[in-house]
C-alpha cells in the first residue's frame, strides 16, 4: 500500500496527427516509510474525435541508469562511472 502518490508531467509534446508524447514522473512512499520511490516513464497517446484510442507507456531506457550508491565496481560501466565521477569532481573543484 502507498500514500501520497504524485504524478508530474516533465515534458509534453504534440507530435501532430492526433499523437501526443509525455514524460511523467510518479513519486510516492509506502505507508509507514519515510523513503520516497520514483518512477519515470514515457506515454504516447493517439487521439481520435477527442478520445484516446491507443495509449502506450514505457519505462525502457536506451541506457541503464543506476542510483549513485549502486555504481558498478568492474567492467565497462565501472570505467564510464569513474570517468563521470572524475568530471563531476573536476567541475566542483575548479
Amino acid at each position: 500500500m502507498s500514500t501520497g502518490v504524485r504524478r508530474i508531467a516533465a515534458a509534453t509534446l504534440d507530435l501532430g496527427d492526433g499523437v501526443g508524447f509525455r514524460v511523467l514522473i510518479q513519486k510516492g512512499r509506502a505507508v509507514g516509510s519515510s523513503g520516497e520511490v520514483q518512477l519515470r516513464y514515457a506515454a504516447v497517446g493517439v487521439w481520435e474525435d477527442g478520445k484516446i484510442v491507443r495509449m502506450t507507456n514505457s519505462t525502457t531506457s536506451t541506457r541503464p541508469v543506476l542510483p549513485p550508491n549502486a555504481l558498478p565496481r568492474s567492467g565497462p560501466m565501472a570505467e564510464e562511472a569513474a570517468t563521470l565521477a572524475d568530471l563531476a569532481n573536476a567541475s566542483e573543484h575548479g
